[in-house]
């Protein structure tokens, strides 16, 4: 009987509505306090829903901000932009610095101090080992560079000129000899220059295939063949260093093994001269054809 009687009094409120989950439920506007069924909310209950509300909103708005801006840190970190003065620090480049060092320090001693003859010849040659290395490394750290590319052919070109001027100055009793290292050096400098000048313009690179062809077939082989270009260069180095060492080695077992060592190297000196030739001749041949096809246009 109680039973019946509790059933039935249950029964107006599943009537209500409330017996269907799925049923839209009454709204609630935290801007007004009153049920978008029109059933008066207390002014308090209101103010404490909006005022909840608007706090966790201003939350999520500087946490979100927050994160933007981590986001936009870490982006600036892992996509840094390379500055000059990286490319100054580069690897390679601090090499080619030692090398610049190296250079000057070794044609000094040679000039005023010939009693340190042994230790200036080291430098020089520690210097033209560099040269080996700073290509590598570039290649190898990612670091390679226009800048390092010119501070490499400055600092080959001038450590040969200086060699050559004091091979001039020491032997200064036979004319024919100055005159060589003079005609030596003018080459040296003319044919590297119009080199780079006429792959330049064209928007290559001297050592590069496209950029050497329809050059004289030994340019080409100079600039492609590792091997040949690197026993004309060292022959061409070692010929110059030989010849310096030579003055200060009379009489002495040394003198024996640089001679025989000259032997080996020269032809390498020789052989560099013609490219010298070939490649001053080629580099303004080209100059000279790129200003015919501008003329033409």
């Amino acid at each position: 009987m109680h039973l019946i009687e509790q059933n039935a009094a249950i029964a107006p409120i599943t009537g209500a509505g409330l017996s269907n989950p799925l049923q839209q439920q009454p709204s609630l506007n935290i801007y007004q306090n009153t049920t978008t069924t029109g059933t008066n909310i207390p002014n308090g209950l209101c103010a404490k829903v909006q005022s909840t509300f608007l706090s966790r909103t201003k939350r999520h708005y500087h946490r979100s901000k927050s994160s933007h801006k981590n986001m936009n840190s870490f982006r600036t970190t892992t996509s840094s932009t390379t500055t000059a003065d990286d490319v100054l620090l580069y690897v390679p480049n601090l090499i080619g610095y030692f090398r610049v060092v190296f250079t000057v320090t070794s044609l000094v001693l040679m000039l005023t101090l010939p009693q340190y003859w042994l230790l200036a010849t080291a430098l020089y040659v520690g210097s033209f080992v560099g040269d080996l290395f700073d290509g590598l490394v570039a290649r190898r750290l990612n670091q390679t560079s226009t800048f390092g590319g010119l501070l490499d052919m400055v600092t080959d070109r001038c450590s040969t000129l200086g060699l050559l001027f004091v091979l001039a100055n020491s032997y200064k009793d036979q004319v024919h000899l100055q005159l060589t290292f003079l005609f030596l050096s003018l080459l040296d400098i003319s044919s590297h220059w119009c080199q780079m000048y006429s792959t330049s313009a064209l928007g290559k690179h001297h050592k590069s295939e496209d950029g050497n062809e329809g050059r004289h077939f030994l340019v080409r082989w100079f600039y492609k063949y590792y091997f040949f270009f690197g026993y004309l260069c060292v022959g061409a180095e070692f010929t110059y260093v030989i010849a310096y060492a030579l003055q200060f080695t009379q009489n002495t077992t040394i003198h024996s093994l640089l001679k025989g060592i000259l032997c080996l190297v020269i032809p390498g000196c020789f052989m560099k001269q013609l490219v010298n030739v070939m490649q001053l001749a080629s580099a303004c041949y080209a100059v000279a054809q790129y200003d015919a096809e501008v003329k033409n246009k």
